[in-house]
């Protein structure tokens, strides 16, 4: 059965598409089958993978706006990124938040109902807005796992903190996702400065093994990448390779967690 992972963060600029297309060739490298929905109405990362011209017939909109079981397989998509198939945003997207719907945020769990995407891939990860509606609840309640990425600013990291009050909201109701797993944090954009140092272990030190290690590594490689719509792994520079370990890493994480299941 696939792992579902959400990625969020109330605070938008923290890096959190960076961190779904990187993960993402990151465990196909390490043989994962890969899916990535991309629940932002600003559709970043369908733009990466698929380029900005590139049209749809049915899109993320669709099956969580039309709700009908099993509709989500339609939307599956393939991307000019080996090993990496995707459910594409849509700018519509921001009807869900704004539009009176039944049950709103059981939309995309309804959708994926009997769709079989549980069996084809081993890891569905979800790129979610930055903020705190109804599309994060959607993502939150169909995913496994979530992760909060921050990078080690103040602000972000109180992005941290309303994030996971959500979270915690999510799991301790029988109507949203009890089975949601303890939350994660990673830390991205990370450099050695006394700043980036003190927030890191501000959250080190409220969260505890919460906090994924290692953090992700500031790069002008990751921008680079995203610019030229290439994997990092492409990429020759020092920086590609630092945070492509990185990457890796967290790869093997989850990887290791499958095998265990």
């Amino acid at each position: 059965m696939a792992h579902v992972i959400a990625v969020g963060n109330r605070k938008g600029g923290v890096g959190k598409t960076s961190y779904v297309l990187n993960l993402a060739h990151a465990l196909q490298l390490v043989g994962c089958r890969v899916l990535v929905g991309d629940l932002d109405p600003q559709r970043n990362l369908t733009d990466v993978l698929v380029g900005s011209d590139k049209e749809f017939d049915l899109t993320l909109f669709d099956a969580i706006y039309n709700e009908q079981a099993g509709t989500l397989a339609q939307v599956v998509s393939t991307t000019d990124f080996h090993g990496i198939d995707l459910l594409p945003g849509d700018e519509q997207l921001a009807r869900i938040e704004a539009e009176n719907l039944m049950a709103p945020e059981q939309r995309l769990r309804n959708a994926a109902d009997g769709a079989g995407l549980a069996e084809e891939y081993d890891v569905i990860l979800l790129d979610m807005p930055p903020a705190l509606g109804r599309l994060t609840l959607n993502g939150l309640i169909y995913a496994n796992e979530t992760r909060v990425v921050a990078d080690a600013e103040a602000f972000s990291v109180k992005g941290v903190v309303k994030y996971l009050e959500l979270v915690d909201r999510v799991r301790g109701s029988s109507m949203y996702n009890r089975a949601l797993g303890d939350p994660k944090i990673v830390i991205n954009r990370y450099a050695s400065t006394a700043e980036h140092s003190y927030q890191r272990e501000a959250l080190i030190n409220a969260y505890g093994d919460a906090v994924i290690e290692p953090a992700i590594p500031r790069t002008t490689a990751i921008a680079d990448g995203q610019s030229a719509r290439v994997p990092l792994s492409r990429i020759s520079s020092r920086g590609a390779v630092k945070a492509g370990e990185a990457y890796s890493n967290h790869a093997a994480s989850i990887k290791k967690e499958l095998n265990h299941r």
